[in-house]
């Protein structure tokens, strides 16, 4: 059930951003979605190693270009393209600290219920 909480808050935030972009923001978000989300996701799944945790990071890295879209907007193409790869990177890794927090709290939950 918190996964998918966390996917309706996800889509809710994604949504809240995007209607307060103007339309100029709009069209390059959609415009960076169209031309680099299935390089996004793969540069993911180099990290994450799961397609669905990939495009949980994709999502994820989508509502941070949303929320830092002047700043993105302001820098030439090949400087936006490393931003937003950047943005990819570090959400991915993000989720593999949080996999490996819950994988350690698993292990020590498990280890003291066989004591």
């Amino acid at each position: 059930m918190d996964g998918c909480r966390a996917i309706h808050e996800e889509t809710y935030m994604m949504i809240l951003l995007f209607s307060v972009l103007n339309d100029e923001q709009r069209a390059l978000v959609e415009r960076i979605f169209h031309e680099h989300h299935i390089h996004f996701q793969r540069i993911s799944f180099n990290i994450v190693k799961s397609e669905e945790a990939a495009e949980d990071v994709v999502s994820t890295a989508f509502i941070k270009i949303m929320d830092n879209i002047e700043k993105i907007s302001d820098l030439p193409c090949p400087q936006m393209t490393a931003f937003c790869v950047t943005i990819v990177k570090n959400a991915s890794i993000d989720v593999l600290r949080q996999l490996q927090q819950s994988v350690h709290i698993d292990y020590w939950d498990n280890i003291s219920d066989d004591v």
